[in-house]
C-alpha cells in the first residue's frame, strides 16, 4: 500500500526514504491526474513549508544520525524537502533516468531495509553521473539555499551580465544549475539557458545582440531556493 513500507529505510537517519517519496509521488499522482500546474503549485507549497521550518530550526538536515528516543526523527523537512531533493534529481539526471532508477531500487531493496547510501548507488548506476555532492549538500547540510539575483544589459559589448550571489546565513557554498527565461516582447520569444553556480558570488555574461523585456529565474520551478530578485 506504501512505497515506504515495500522498501523500508533500515534506521530513522533515513526517514526521509518513506516520508519523503510518499510526498513527491502523491504530487506526481496530482500531475497524472489534474494537469502539470496541479504540481507546480504543490511543489511551491512545499518550498514554502520548507523556508517557514527552516526559520524556526535552522540545524535541521534530512539525514542525520537520530533517535526515536530523544530527538524529533521526522519534521516538515522530512517530507517537503524530501519531496524538493527528488524533484531535483529527475531534472538532474533526467526522466527516464529517475523512473529506471527507482524501479531498480525498488526491485532490488523489495520486502527489505534501505540507506540513503543505497539509494544514491542505484540512481548513480542507472544515470552514470558522480551524485556525492547533490546528495551531501542537499540531504546532510541543514542549510536552505538563499539567492539574490540581478541582471543588466551591455548594449556596448552586447550582452546580458547576470549577478548571483548565495546569500543564506552560512559559509556554505552551494553547486547549483540555476535556470533563466529570456523574453523578447518584440518577438514575442523565450528562450531557456542553464548555467552552473559553485561560487559564493557569480558574474555570468551572455552574449546577445538585443536587450532583452524581461528575465526569469528558475521559470520551470527546480531549484530548491528563495531568490530575491534586485
Amino acid at each position: 500500500q506504501w512505497f515506504g513500507n515495500a522498501v523500508t529505510e533500515s534506521t530513522w537517519d533515513d526517514a526521509w526514504l518513506s516520508e519523503g517519496f510518499a510526498t513527491f509521488f502523491s504530487m506526481l499522482f496530482q500531475e497524472h491526474a489534474y494537469g502539470h500546474e496541479e504540481f507546480v503549485a504543490a511543489i511551491k507549497n512545499s518550498r514554502k513549508s520548507v523556508y517557514n521550518f527552516s526559520k524556526k530550526d535552522s540545524t535541521y538536515s534530512i539525514v542525520a544520525p537520530r533517535s526515536a528516543e530523544t530527538d524529533p526523527v521526522t519534521t516538515g523537512i522530512t517530507y517537503q524537502k524530501g519531496a524538493w531533493v527528488l524533484h531535483m534529481l529527475r531534472e538532474k539526471i533526467g526522466h527516464d533516468n529517475f523512473r529506471k532508477g527507482i524501479q531498480a531500487y525498488y526491485a532490488k531493496y523489495f520486502n527489505a531495509n534501505a540507506t540513503t547510501a543505497n539509494f544514491k548507488e542505484e540512481m548513480e548506476k542507472i544515470s552514470g553521473q558522480n551524485l556525492a555532492t547533490f546528495f551531501n549538500q542537499w540531504l546532510y547540510k541543514p542549510e536552505n539555499l538563499k539567492i539574490s539575483a540581478h541582471w543588466e544589459y551591455d548594449a556596448n559589448a552586447q550582452q546580458i551580465l547576470l549577478s548571483i550571489k548565495q546569500t543564506h546565513y552560512s559559509g556554505f557554498v552551494f553547486d547549483f544549475p540555476i535556470e533563466i527565461e529570456i523574453f523578447d516582447a518584440k518577438t514575442n520569444s523565450t528562450e531557456i539557458m542553464t548555467f552552473t553556480v559553485n561560487t559564493k558570488e557569480a558574474i555570468i555574461p551572455i552574449k546577445y545582440n538585443k536587450n532583452p523585456s524581461s528575465i526569469k529565474f528558475d521559470p520551470r520551478t527546480v531549484l530548491l531556493a528563495e531568490i530575491e530578485m534586485k
